[in-house]
């Protein structure tokens, strides 16, 4: 019986550790463009991704920041970004160490973009 007690608490702990193994939970932070930094104005953008399915999008330009929110959703190499009264978004994503590519984005002014992983 007690070996019975072990082995279901450590099936327990590895599903604990499996539920927060996700990449994509945390800060990730845009990376400027090679070359491009010197001739655009100031513009940060990052992405808190949360292990409950939200994310927070923060955007900084030229002096004014905008905040916002959405649910997202997983499947496969794709995010889709859903805000309650607007289109949903989906995008595909892949990630390499501390970097996020995003492309696909659909949009017409952007085709790829580059997030890095910030430390917790």
């Amino acid at each position: 019986m007690r070996k019975l007690t072990y082995v279901l608490l450590a099936l327990l702990a590895i599903g604990f550790t499996a539920c927060n193994s996700n990449p994509i939970i945390g800060e990730w932070k845009m990376e400027m463009p090679e070359g491009e930094e010197g001739g655009m104005p100031s513009m940060d953008m990052s992405f808190i991704f949360k292990d409950d399915g939200n994310v927070n999008m923060k955007m900084s330009f030229m002096g004014n920041e905008k905040i916002d929110s959405a649910t997202y959703v997983i499947e496969g190499d794709e995010i889709t970004f859903k805000k309650e009264g607007e289109k949903d978004e989906t995008v595909k994503y892949s990630i390499e160490g501390n970097k996020m590519t995003i492309s696909d984005m659909g949009n017409g002014m952007m085709n790829e973009l580059t997030l890095i992983k910030q430390e917790d």
